[in-house]
Parts: structure tokens; C-alpha cells; sequence
């Protein structure tokens, strides 16, 4: 390798800035060029573009502007490699280095190529960005391109993405707040949280990242954060896990029917974890429900399930006023049962019939919250006051309900008495000490509501009572009855004093009070019942003896 004195530009007049220079050798050892380059380049390229798009969010959301510097930096390595190259063919002179060799040079080419594939490497697998302040922008810019895009399964991923830094969000978010008064970072997270919020995410979520769902509710559990935001969280998860036959609240029902997933109950139970939460969130159980495409059986199981858990950890979590998401859950409940009036055209029903089978899965949702106080009872523990109340009022809404259908007879007398008198009230679940509290609540808001007579809801409820007790009260060492001999009693007494005078008053009640087959006959003072007789048969007839009217208008 001779040495030469070189001048700039090979002008001689420069001579006071001239070097010691050598000729690279083309036949020297090359191990980086732009051979080589190109290839590491087409190589990375093609791995990029099939690479999953979690790997590419998870660039997007790195606090350092990888894409760009790696655009710069793979564009300067390229024209330096292909320079080098150039001088190596062309045998050019180069100034004589102690550290700065061919071979360095090389390296050091080499080198920032590496670097960057290092760090795509780094922030793709090993060490996936988290949000923080440094990066804040980076995450709502990509999660609301994507958001805007709604591809379902770019959703999911990026939502199990995000699960990893929701903690985070839900931490950086602000409370109560105005413009002026929330940092950047806050507002980044916000959005964050309103992006999480939208209907078409969290039916992606819901589908295919429930971790986002658990570390979420962990999340404000923890955190105690209970915005707006959050709510609409909720409530759109609740909505999509309904709407999805494939979501957790069809996974996590029980033992027999899901495994482990029964037994655990991941997301369920971290979206119930605690009364402050069903206490707090108050869309928790207010999924959109709509009329023009109600809920199926399978539906309304899902729902029951997490309205199940909600009271059991309301119930058993200290004194506290009926929170509104179950009070909300209460009257979403009326829906499974809207379609018992008066206009309900069925000529029969049978056992698996729909409405039979909503009937008996409401029937077993009460039972199911009345043995969760029963438990309690019996652990010596103490539930909120209100809980009783809450079925009671629940039974007495669906004994209104069924009230208003009266004929056919057999259709009313199978929902009347053998769906809710019989497979509800009459339970073994309400003969605990739990149910008996409340068995007296109902009895009680049926008596008082009937006394008040004559109303349209009174007369009707006086019907459905002569419907399903009938007319004579069990004697006091029967078995069968004495859970609602009392009611019977009085109510007897009540009808033998009043109906006569009642239906003299007002002729047109007879119509709203009394079932098919049932009529007064005012010539013997009595109340008929007939029951009709199988294969068209004569059937049986019962009767009631009552006082005749004596009053036009009796109080």
C-alpha cells in the first residue's frame, strides 16, 4: 500500500493542505457494500410486509420516530456503500486514517445498517412501547387511523395492544376538567378513552382481546376512576358481548357447560369485581335493547348471568342505596316479559314454547338471586335492605304483566298460575327464611294494590289472585297453601264484601277483572269458575258465595 502526498482537488496551489493518501486495493477483502445492503434491505422489506400488524402498531407507538430515522440513516448507509464501492473500483485515493481504515469504514456502514434493524427488532418483539408522555400522541394518532379504518381484526389487535398500557390511560386521564386545564398527555389519553369507547372497537374487543376488558376494569377498580368515558366503555362492551354468541358471557357460564372458563370467569368477574364498581358505573347493565329485534332466550341468559353477578356483590358489599345500574337492569328485565297483555294472541302454550321459556328463565333468575340472600343468611352475614324489596317489586311487575291475559283460559291459567304462581312463588327457593321475607313484601303489594279498587291495575290483579288461589284457602294443618293462606284469607274476605257491590258500580270490570271462564252470577251472588273438562268434556264448576250490593258506590 504505497503512500502519496495528495492535494485537494489535485490542485497543486493547495500544497499547505495536502495529505498522505493510498489507493484502495479492489481486490482487497469486502464483507459490507452495496451488494450487501441491497440485500439485508429486499430481505427486510419483504419480512416487514408480511409482518402481523401488531408488530407495526407497536412501531407506530414507539416513542422515537423509528420509521423516518431508519429512512434517513438506510438512505445515507446506501449512498455512502455505493460510493465506497465506486472508489474501490475505480482504485480512487483515500486520506490515510490511523483509526478510519477500509476495513473500519466498513464496519462502521455496517454497523448503522445493524442498528437499525436492531432497534425495529428491539421495539417490535423484546421491549413493545407503553404509553407515557413521550409517546402519548404517537398512540391516539395510530388507534384512531385504525379506529377510522374499523377493520374488525386490525380492532382486536390493536386492542390487546393497548391492554398492555390501559392502566396507564385510565391513570393520565383527567376527571372533571376544562380545556385550559389538562396537559397534553391527558387530553391524548381521553381520546384514547373516547376511541375505546366506540361501538365498532369494543365489538372487536370484545370478540378478539378480553385482556383489554380485564386490565380496564382492574384498571378503575384501582384507580377509582369513573368518568363519563369509562361508562360508555361499558355499556358498548355489555351491548357487543349480548350481541356476540362468541363472547365471554357465553363462555363463562358454569362448570358442566364451560370448563374452566365456568369455574374462573375472567372477564365477568373482573368487570363485577367489587360493589363500587356496579355501584359507580352506571350504564354496567344498560346495554342497548331494541323492540324492533328483541333478544333471543340465549340473550337474555347472557344478560341474566351478569346482572346475577352484579347483585351478588352489590348485595353482599356493605349498606349502600340501590345503585342505578341495577335499578336499570331492573326495568330492562320488563322486556322479556312486554309482551304479556291483553292483546297477546295465543291460542296455546306449551313446555319450550318462547314465551314459556322466558318465563321459566326470569323464574329462574329470581330464584337464583333469592337463594344469594338465603346464602348469606345462612353464613350469618348481612345483605342491604333494599334487596328484598328489589324482587318483590321484580314479581309483583310480572304478576301485573300476567294479569292483563286472560283468555284463552288455558293460556292464561299455564302463565297465571303454572309459570309464576306455582313454579315461582311457590318455590322451594322462597320457603327459605330469605324468600319468606319477601313472599310477605308480594303478598302485601297484592292485597294493597287490590283494596284500592277499582283501577285498571287493582282489577286486574283481583283476577289474577281468584284465578290462581281459587276460592277456598287451604285449612291451617294443610301443607299445600300455607305459604299464602294468610293472603287468601284476607283476600276472600275482601271479595265477599266488596265484588258485588264493585261490579253493580262499574259493570264494565268484569271484562278486566275476570279470566276466561270466570263470571258473577248476580241472580245467586256468586263467582263461578269453569274449569273445562278434557276431550271437550262438561268440566267442573267452583263457586263463591258473596254479599249482594248494597251500596252504588262502596269505598
Amino acid at each position: 500500500m504505497p503512500i502519496e502526498q495528495c492535494y485537494p482537488f489535485n490542485l497543486p496551489w493547495l500544497a499547505f493542505l495536502a495529505f498522505d493518501c493510498f489507493a484502495l486495493d479492489k481486490t482487497a477483502p469486502k464483507y459490507f457494500g452495496f451488494a450487501e445492503l441491497i440485500s439485508g434491505l429486499a430481505l427486510t422489506l419483504v419480512v416487514w410486509t408480511v409482518a402481523d400488524l401488531r408488530y407495526k402498531f407497536r412501531i407506530d407507538t414507539a416513542f422515537l420516530p423509528v420509521r423516518r430515522a431508519s429512512v434517513a440513516i438506510t438512505i445515507t448507509v446506501g449512498l455512502l456503500a455505493l460510493l465506497t464501492d465506486h472508489w474501490r473500483a475505480s482504485q480512487s485515493r483515500v486520506p490515510l486514517g490511523d483509526w478510519l481504515t477500509p476495513e473500519s469504514w466498513q464496519l462502521l456502514l455496517g454497523g448503522g445498517f445493524f442498528l437499525v434493524l436492531a432497534t425495529w427488532l428491539w421495539l417490535a418483539f423484546f421491549l413493545p412501547a407503553r404509553f407515557n408522555c413521550w409517546n402519548a400522541k404517537n398512540f391516539a394518532r395510530s388507534v384512531e387511523a385504525r379506529l377510522l379504518r374499523g377493520s374488525p381484526t386490525e380492532l382486536a389487535i390493536v386492542g390487546d395492544e393497548l391492554a398492555r398500557s390501559v392502566s396507564r390511560i385510565v391513570n393520565y386521564a383527567p376527571g372533571n376538567f376544562t380545556a385550559d386545564q389538562i396537559t397534553k398527555t391527558q387530553e391524548h389519553a381521553l381520546r384514547l378513552l373516547m376511541a375505546m369507547g366506540s361501538p365498532k372497537f369494543c365489538r372487536a374487543v370484545v370478540e378478539g382481546s378480553p385482556r383489554l376488558i380485564i386490565n380496564l376494569f382492574n384498571a378503575v377498580s384501582n384507580q377509582l376512576k369513573y368518568s363519563d368515558e369509562i361508562k360508555i366503555i361499558a355499556k358498548n362492551l355489555v351491548t357487543a358481548a349480548i350481541e356476540n354468541r362468541n363472547s365471554f358471557l357465553y363462555h363463562e357460564q358454569d362448570f358442566y357447560e364451560s370448563g374452566l372458563e365456568g369455574i374462573t370467569r375472567p372477564v365477568s368477574t373482573a368487570i363485577c369485581q367489587n360493589p363500587q364498581l356496579v355501584r359507580h358505573i352506571d350504564t354496567l347493565l344498560s346495554p342497548e335493547y331494541s323492540r324492533r329485534k328483541p333478544w333471543d332466550i340465549d340473550q337474555w341468559k347472557a344478560y341474566f348471568r351478569l346482572v346475577l353477578q352484579a347483585f351478588t356483590v352489590h348485595v353482599g358489599g356493605g349498606a349502600a342505596s340501590k345503585p342505578n345500574s341495577l335499578h336499570c337492569a331492573y326495568l330492562q328485565i320488563e322486556g322479556i316479559y312486554s309482551d304479556l297483555t291483553e292483546d297477546l294472541q295465543l291460542t296455546d302454550l306449551r313446555f319450550n314454547d318462547d314465551l314459556d321459556l322466558r318465563l321459566r328463565t326470569l323464574g329462574t333468575l329470581i330464584q337464583d338471586m333469592v337463594t344469594v340472600l338465603d346464602d348469606l343468611d345462612q353464613q350469618g352475614k348481612t345483605y342491604v335492605e333494599h334487596a328484598s324489596e328489589d324482587i318483590a317489586h321484580i314479581i309483583f311487575s310480572l304478576v301485573e304483566a300476567a294479569s292483563s291475559v286472560r283468555k284463552p283460559h288455558r293460556v292464561s291459567r299455564k302463565i297465571q298460575y303454572t309459570l309464576i304462581w306455582d313454579d315461582i312463588l311457590n318455590s322451594s327457593e322462597l320457603r327459605t327464611a330469605a324468600g319468606g321475607k319477601i313472599l310477605k313484601l308480594v303478598h302485601s303489594m297484592l292485597l294493597n294494590s287490590i283494596v284500592k279498587a277499582p283501577n285498571l291495575d287493582s282489577v286486574r290483579l283481583m283476577g289474577y289472585c281468584l284465578n290462581v288461589m281459587g276460592f277456598k284457602p287451604s285449612e291451617k294443618d294443610e301443607g299445600f297453601g300455607s305459604a299464602w293462606r294468610d293472603l287468601h284469607i284476607d283476600f276472600i274476605a275482601w271479595v265477599k264484601r266488596h265484588i258485588a257491590s264493585l261490579l253493580k258500580a262499574y259493570p264494565a270490570m268484569a271484562r278486566e277483572c275476570f279470566v276466561d271462564g270466570m263470571s258473577y252470577d248476580e241472580q245467586g251472588s256468586r263467582l263461578v269458575i269453569h274449569y273445562a273438562g278434557k276431550d271437550e268434556g262438561e268440566g267442573s264448576y267452583m263457586y263463591l258465595e258473596v254479599d249482594p250490593a248494597t251500596e252504588p258506590n262502596p269505598a
